[in-house]
């Protein structure tokens, strides 16, 4: 979200809609430094096919075979990567930026979200003028794989309503 915000404050004329998707705004520091000392010592303990099912347990709300197959063939435990991707993450403070958002903006999360709860997308919500919010019911934090149809309506809605695509 910070690198997508950037540009839009660099080049606001570029950047014609939002689409955040079970993201944040903000998160403080020693959770940052918490959470990369529970994957530690959590890496110590699981070989990578227990991480990957820890990580779908702790990504998906619905166990379907489908989601849990689709979830199996794409995720590929990095711990490098996702280490990195962690620590940068929580080099973001984008609460100045959220009341400055005038494009069209979708957010959306997962009702059982346990990554990023739906709170966080809420407050989101309220700070992003006109925004629009859609709470997937039965859902957790990968919307795309647990109602993938409704997922793929929702942003071709949105797309449509804001006429940011052509048919």
């Amino acid at each position: 979200m910070e690198q997508l915000l950037k540009k839009f404050t660099v080049a606001p004329e570029k950047c014609q809609s939002l689409i955040l998707v079970s993201t944040y705004h903000f998160a403080p520091l020693h959770l940052g430094k918490l959470l990369l000392h529970f994957r530690k010592v959590r890496s110590l303990f699981l070989n990578t096919n227990q991480e990957k099912l820890m990580t779908a347990r702790t990504c998906l709300y619905s166990w379907k075979e489908k989601n849990v197959e689709e979830f199996y063939n794409n995720y590929k435990p990095n711990n490098i990567g996702y280490k990195k991707a962690l620590r940068a993450c929580f080099d973001v403070d984008n609460r100045r930026l959220l009341p400055k958002t005038k494009v069209p903006t979708l957010i959306i999360g997962g009702q059982y979200d346990s990554i990023l709860p739906i709170w966080i997308q809420i407050h989101m919500n309220k700070q992003i003028p006109n925004s629009e919010l859609v709470i997937f019911k039965n859902c957790g934090h990968i919307a795309k794989y647990e109602v993938s149809n409704e997922f793929n309506e929702t942003l071709s809605l949105f797309l449509n309503i804001h006429r940011l695509v052509t048919n």
